[in-house]
């Protein structure tokens, strides 16, 4: 195995501490964690509102295994709810109010860090928005990347623009901002993209694939190709 090789989500060296904390102390806290003791669903509540049955008790967790106490991690079970022919993972366990209380908020909590040179320079905006990526992530992004300089204005995504480049990193380098109709900018992702596919990221002056994809479709365009 290995990792994704677009993964834009980051972890800082605290974050991968506590990560390791949380692991050894709370085991996985993905999936479903039944406390069988208070009868609370303490992680995977939204997934349980998502998947119908599972409030109500209709849908029942199939259980592989079961011990015979609590181990290092409070789990007395394990196993999975099939909902429509898939399989999600699910845990029982016995807690004290304090780690229940502990294991929610780190279950809810959103571990690690956007790369977003990564997301400029590999992934379609356009299709992180059809993704689900929500204004707060907008935020992040009009504070952070410099992606394609471009500044979008619709009814759901505010203004995102690109910060300054600082005086060293300038030369030789210029950093641009458009502001396009919704319309607009949907075609220059279709061109963007497309360029990409031809090999039009790639370049020996210039590591933002975007950039490049930019001036491949100016290129064509100079050259009567369009």
């Amino acid at each position: 195995m290995k990792h994704f090789q677009k993964n834009p989500r980051q972890i800082t060296e605290k974050e991968m501490d506590q990560l390791k904390k949380d692991l050894k102390e709370l085991g996985d806290l993905g999936g479903f964690v039944h406390d069988v003791g208070t009868d609370e669903i303490i992680s995977g509540n939204m997934r349980s509102e998502a998947i119908p049955g599972i409030l109500s008790g209709e849908l029942k967790p199939v259980i592989v295994k079961q011990y015979d106490k609590p181990n290092k991690q409070g789990t007395v079970a394990v196993g999975f709810i099939e909902f429509e022919g898939e399989q999600f993972k699910y845990r029982q366990v016995k807690w004290t109010e304090s780690k229940r209380n502990r294991a929610n908020i780190r279950a809810n909590l959103a571990g690690g860090y956007w790369d977003f040179d990564l997301i400029a320079n590999e992934w379609n905006l356009y299709e992180l928005i059809d993704f689900g990526m929500d204004e707060d992530f907008y935020r992040d992004w009009k504070s952070q990347v410099g992606a394609l300089g471009v500044m979008l204005e619709s009814e759901n995504i505010q203004e995102i623009d690109a910060p300054e480049l600082k005086d060293g990193d300038r030369t030789p380098f210029r950093q641009v901002t458009f502001t396009l109709h919704d319309e607009q900018w949907e075609e220059v992702q279709k061109a963007v993209s497309k360029a990409k596919e031809q090999g039009g990221a790639e370049s020996a002056v210039n590591e933002n694939t975007n950039g490049n994809a930019l001036a491949f479709i100016a290129q064509r365009f100079n050259r009567g190709r369009c």
